[in-house]
């Protein structure tokens, strides 16, 4: 008695699974590409501030709150994302050097000191365009895919882990 065979499944051309797999290495390569600057972001003043560009030394004293006056006199008035935010992840790293852990420690010890505290805290990068729109004084970093409005002017980039021209 033969066992019937079962039927196989229909054998693809070579080149078939050739093109697809190369479309499979374009297509992530192209959306690769497109997210390398997706991740970038702004640092943006108020536009009343006559600073020019920052570099990450120039924005290391501001984030760490040792900074109080900008050239011209007034207040600076920086402003952080949330800790737990992949933006202010991004900016403590490339910036200050931090770790979030790192971040963390540095802060504590800096409040059981008695020293400067850090810089206020807002929920979103729609709160920190508001603040610092608003704020003469004000400092704080966006993504770059965000929308810069009239009232903010972009001072630097940051790009991984370095800190750019605008």
């Amino acid at each position: 008695m033969t066992r019937p065979s079962s039927p196989r499944p229909p054998r693809r051309p070579r080149w078939l699974a050739h093109a697809l797999g190369s479309l499979g290495v374009v297509v992530l390569l192209w959306t690769q590409g497109s997210q390398a600057g997706s991740n970038d972001l702004l640092v943006i003043v108020n536009t009343q501030n006559n600073v020019g560009k920052l570099s990450a030394s120039d924005l290391r004293p501001i984030f760490q709150t040792s900074k109080r006056k900008w050239d011209n006199g007034a207040l600076v008035e920086p402003v952080n994302l949330p800790e737990k935010s992949l933006q202010r992840q991004a900016f403590d790293k490339a910036v200050l050097g931090f770790d979030p852990e790192t971040a963390l420690r540095y802060w504590i010890d800096r409040k059981v000191r008695g020293e400067a505290r850090p810089p206020k805290k807002l929920t979103s990068p729609a709160a920190v365009l508001a603040h610092v729109a608003s704020t003469a004084g004000g400092i704080g970093y966006i993504p770059a895919e965000g929308a810069v409005t009239s009232g903010v002017k972009v001072i630097a980039r940051v790009s991984g882990e370095q800190v750019k021209a605008p």
